[in-house]
């Protein structure tokens, strides 16, 4: 990203602003972090009055960092796991990144990119018909993605995940590229609790931990085998709508871990909806003392991991490590977790 005459202001909603040009506005944030900001339909007179109240106030506009981006699209709001601000809006919006120096001029989106993210492995390259090529590095094949197609491209990064996403799997289920062909969107089918979701994340395997795996702390997403939930507002996080194994559809009020502070609040929810569920002998062991909870799980497959949790009441922290050849039962949960004995 190129900028130039860059001067610096001190804003009330804690950004820095940076002038610059190219298709995304780099805001730094109080705690550090880097949040990137593009948009389409603002003017040259509202970028030389505020240019980041121009950007974030866009009509069509995206807002987040590498893999996360909140779009809205004349008033829908969209998610984006682009890695790029720009190719974010693209697939969102359907439209291109202005440049943010005000000069109304849509930015190309990068005609080459190669895989750092995703745990995808390759590259592509737009060649002058606008159809991109890319390589794989896995198996070292080429792959020919046109840009005009039924699932057009929203960007280099698009054609990457169309030419080389791959499938992955682990003891509480199995995720593959959705048949859209949606930027990060993966059909995930879990051994826990036989439910199929889609779901979009940054990569395959966290896909699978969202969709799948107990062990997932998400505070918008959660599943065992007793079900699954899911925030209706993923932002306020305060309904879950949750299914359970038995067939049952809940929309149940949720309190997150942000009010209440405490060790995988979605999945207390969850458990007080659909209960435990009826894991495999062996699976999952569960006991509460002394103030402290300890909780032992594993995938229903032979041969798969023993993870343990020991807690205490209202925490939002815990020590979990893997327990090696070790059954599922009393001894191991005290073993792990001597609090309880106390």
């Amino acid at each position: 990203m190129a900028c130039n005459d860059e001067r610096t202001s001190s804003l009330d909603a804690g950004f820095t602003r940076q002038l610059q040009t190219g298709p995304a506005l780099k805001l730094n944030i109080e705690d550090g972090s880097d949040v990137f900001a593009c948009g389409e339909g603002f003017t040259r007179a509202e970028v030389e009055a505020d240019q980041v109240e121009a950007i974030t106030g866009a009509p069509r506009r995206c807002q987040g960092s590498e893999g996360g981006f909140v779009c809205q699209c004349g008033g829908e709001q969209k998610r984006s796991y682009a890695l790029g601000c720009a190719a974010a809006l693209f697939e969102s919006c359907g439209v291109e990144a202005e440049s943010v120096d005000g000069s109304d001029e849509p930015v190309a989106l990068p005609t080459e990119c190669e895989a750092n993210s995703r745990g995808l492995k390759g590259s592509c390259t737009q060649g002058e018909d606008g159809d991109y090529t890319c390589e794989c590095d896995e198996d070292g094949s080429n792959v020919d993605v046109p840009l005009v197609s039924p699932e057009t491209p929203a960007s280099c990064e698009q054609a990457l995940f169309t030419a080389c996403a791959r499938s992955c799997e682990d003891d509480f289920g199995a995720c593959a590229p959705s048949e859209s062909g949606a930027l990060g969107e993966h059909q995930c089918t879990c051994t826990t609790n036989e439910f199929t979701h889609l779901v979009r994340a940054e990569s395959c395997e966290a896909s699978l931990l969202w969709a799948c795996n107990p062990l997932n702390q998400a505070e918008e997403v959660c599943s065992g085998y007793g079900g699954y939930c899911v925030a209706i507002d993923p932002d306020k996080q305060t309904e879950l709508s949750c299914t359970c194994a038995d067939g049952r559809t809940l929309e149940v009020e949720h309190v997150p871990d942000a009010v209440e502070p405490r060790w995988r609040a979605c999945r207390e929810t969850l458990e007080a909806t659909c209960g435990t569920g009826a894991p495999p002998e062996g699976a999952q062991c569960i006991a509460e003392s002394n103030g402290y909870h300890a909780r032992c799980t594993r995938g229903p497959g032979s041969g798969a991991t023993l993870t343990c949790e020991c807690y205490a009441d209202g925490s939002d922290d815990a020590d979990v490590e893997p327990v090696a050849d070790s059954s599922c039962d009393t001894a191991t949960l005290q073993a792990f977790c001597p609090e309880l004995t106390d």
